[in-house]
Parts: structure tokens; C-alpha cells; sequence
């Protein structure tokens, strides 16, 4: 519940402990505890698992029992006791775990992402709800590409976004050791920060691994728009933010609009990312996006 003292207002909850987790993702149970080791026992990551207090008539004292505040100073992000349990309880840790180091600018511990690499396939479990939150958190980092990489590197990627995955390893001729998730992440750290841009830009180049032939991609803005849309229908994106994306993917991937113009950065990367913001458009431009 929530109190007002002095003019601002407190969160208060009593001492808690979880029972099992059978669908991955909430308790079957949630009962009164009567401690704080406890209580922080449930947390996701030691920085989170930290506290400040006592009973009635003893002096307040810090309680650390996870070793949080020296994880915190070396920004590092570690699950609480077994990170094998903690994922096993709630999978979307693994999502929130890349996503924190992205917009935290936190390592992952190596135990931890160790077993998120071990635990990818509990992620079938979470509702496309929660992934699209996570990843629109993400993508408001100030390098998004920290943690998409540490998503594909995890194997997670390979399970929230297959369709994503499937660019690593694919050449395109445009920069010398660089394939094609290389440019994805470039330009998604390129473009300006905002959800619509930089979901254009992680998708905007999708349909190219079913329509590489002789070097050359013929077609992939539509094929790449078809698996936008079942991609952000997958993770519930709300109907008109899917169908206003798509407008404005196709006009920046093909060389002409539906309206018979050329957008002004069409078939570039970062280019175009960098100046989406100021251009004049040849179609409507999406203003929006929720989650749903």
C-alpha cells in the first residue's frame, strides 16, 4: 500500500516469500514472510537485493546479504543465489538481464549469462507483452546494440527473434568483416532516440535472408514489411503503431514510396537513421508506438 508522510508518498509491503513457479514466470504463491533475508531472497539481481532498517527500538543498519552494494561499484549485474533457480522462477529475468546492462551500461556477470545461454528455451514462456517492454527499454539505451548483442550471443535472440538471429553470418559487401546483424546494430545505435525509429531500424533489413540471390536482395522490403508485421503481432504491438511502422519502413527501404517519390536516404543505413527526425516525408510518418 501506499502512505503520504511529509508531503511524500511511501510504498509499503510486508515480508515475503514465494512457493513454486510452475509456468516460469509467476509464483504459485505468494505467503507472509517474517525477514528480509527472506524477502530479498526473491529478488532477480544482487544490486536489487539490498535493504535499510530493523525493528522497532534497534538502530537502522544496512543489509546486504548478496554481496549488492560491491556489484554495484563494479556495475556488474549477478542473479541472487543461483541464477539457474532465478531463471527458472521467472524467465523473463534473462530479457531484464541484457536489458539492464544496456541502459544500466552493467556487465553481466559471467555465472549469470552462463546460464541464461543454458535457459534460452524458458523464454517460450513469456508473453510477447512483456518481451515488446523489455525490448522498447532497450532500445532506449544509449547503445542498444550492448544488448542485442549480448541477446544473440546468449542464444536468446534466437528465441525472442529468430527472424533477427537468422542475419548473423550473412555478408552483404558493405563493410569488411561486417555481416549483416553487424549493420542491423549499427544503425539501431545510429538512429535517434525514440521506439519507432530504432524498431525500424533493428527491422528494417529482416527480409534480406530470404531474398539474398547473386549478391543482391531484390524484393526484401516487402518480404522484410510481411515479417514485421508478423514479428510485432507476435509480441502484441497495438494494430495501428504495427500498421503505421510498416507504412513508414517501406518508405524508407524502397527506392520509391507509394506516393512515386524517392525518400530522401532510401536503401542506406545510418544515413537515414540519422536523419529521420528533420525530413521532410513522402508518406505519413508515424508519431507513436505502445505496447498492448
Amino acid at each position: 500500500m501506499v502512505v503520504r508522510h511529509g508531503g511524500a508518498p511511501y510504498e509499503i509491503t510486508a515480508f515475503r516469500r514465494d512457493a513454486a513457479y510452475s509456468d516460469f514466470r509467476h509464483p504459485d504463491a505468494v505467503e507472509f514472510g517474517d525477514s528480509i533475508e527472506q524477502d530479498l531472497a526473491r529478488r532477480d539481481f544482487t544490486v536489487n537485493a539490498m535493504a535499510w532498517g530493523g525493528p522497532p527500538g534497534r538502530e537502522p543498519e544496512f543489509v546486504d546479504p548478496y554481496g549488492g552494494r560491491d556489484d554495484l561499484g563494479r556495475r556488474l549485474l549477478r542473479a541472487v543465489g543461483a541464477p539457474e533457480e532465478r531463471f527458472g522462477e521467472d524467465a523473463l529475468r534473462m530479457a531484464r538481464a541484457v536489458r539492464l546492462a544496456a541502459t544500466l551500461e552493467f556487465e553481466v556477470e559471467a555465472g549469470t549469462l552462463a546460464a541464461i545461454g543454458r535457459n534460452v528455451e524458458l523464454a517460450r514462456h513469456v508473453s510477447g507483452e512483456r518481451l515488446l517492454t523489455e525490448l522498447l527499454k532497450l532500445l532506449a539505451a544509449r547503445e542498444p546494440s550492448v544488448g542485442l548483442r549480448l541477446m544473440a550471443d546468449s542464444g536468446l535472440l534466437a528465441v525472442i527473434a529468430p527472424e533477427l538471429d537468422r542475419q548473423r553470418g550473412l555478408g552483404q559487401n558493405k563493410i569488411a568483416g561486417e555481416d549483416l546483424w553487424d549493420h542491423t546494430l549499427r544503425t539501431v545505435d545510429a538512429a535517434p532516440a525514440g521506439q519507432v525509429l530504432r524498431l525500424a531500424a533493428l527491422l528494417h533489413d529482416a527480409g534480406k535472408p530470404d531474398t539474398l540471390a547473386d549478391g543482391h536482395f531484390h524484393g526484401h522490403e516487402a518480404v522484410g514489411a510481411a515479417i514485421a508485421r508478423d514479428f510485432l503481432g507476435r509480441l502484441h504491438a497495438r494494430g495501428s503503431c504495427r500498421s503505421e511502422w510498416l507504412t513508414w519502413s517501406c518508405c524508407t527501404c524502397s527506392p520509391t514510396s507509394r506516393t512515386g517519390a524517392t525518400p530522401p536516404f532510401a536503401g542506406s543505413s545510418e544515413r537515414w537513421a540519422r536523419a529521420a527526425s528533420t525530413t521532410s516525408w513522402p508518406c505519413e510518418r508515424p508519431t507513436t508506438w505502445a505496447a498492448g
